[in-house]
This record gives C-alpha cells, structure tokens and sequence, in this order.
C-alpha cells in the first residue's frame, strides 16, 4: 500500500473556523472479494476539529467502515484474512501519518 500525502492537521486547523471539523480520509480500501456477497469500505480517518471557544481539539485517527456495492458493510467470513491483511497496512499507514508516533 502506498501511503498517500494529505494536509497536515495544522494545515486543516488554519482553515476552520471555532464550531467546524473535518474529517480527512487518508486512506480507504474495498474488502470483499464479491459483491454480491457482502463488501465493505474500510477507511483510516483523522478528524480535526476546532470547539466553539476556539481551542484546537486533539486530532483522532480512526478506522471507519462503510457500505460498498449493497446498503451494509458486511463481509464474509471466508474474506476476514484479507480484512486482517488490510487493518495491518492501514495500522502501518497510520504509524507513518501520524507524526505522534514518530515523535
């Protein structure tokens, strides 16, 4: 997996305004081989955010899932080694785009 250049959070911070978020999708990954049989979108988010007083929230990184193809994220059992295999390279994606780990 290649990882992806996104704004930095400093970058994100500088253009909202106290009250306003945004969630910045870094990386993002269909498991499932069929889609008929059930597919989802696994995602690795950070969401920034800067509260109504105007302090800067902590950023959080999370895993998100999500529907592809039909109206739920769901998958097969037989296709959990490749969701394994896909959480293990965003976990090493995250460990490169978070600066808190290289610290």
């Amino acid at each position: 997996m290649t990882v992806p250049t996104i704004p930095t959070a400093a970058e994100v911070i500088a253009a909202l305004t106290p009250g306003t978020c945004r969630t910045t999708v870094a990386l993002e990954a269909v498991v499932g081989t069929d889609r008929e049989a059930g597919q989802a979108l696994v995602r690795l988010d950070r969401f920034d955010e800067v509260l109504e007083d105007g302090t800067v929230a902590m950023d959080r990184w999370l895993v998100s899932f999500h529907p592809a193809g039909l109206d739920f994220a769901e998958i097969p059992a037989s296709d959990i080694p490749v969701l394994i295999d896909k959480l293990t390279e965003i976990h090493r994606a995250w460990l490169y785009l978070d600066p808190a780990n290289l610290a």
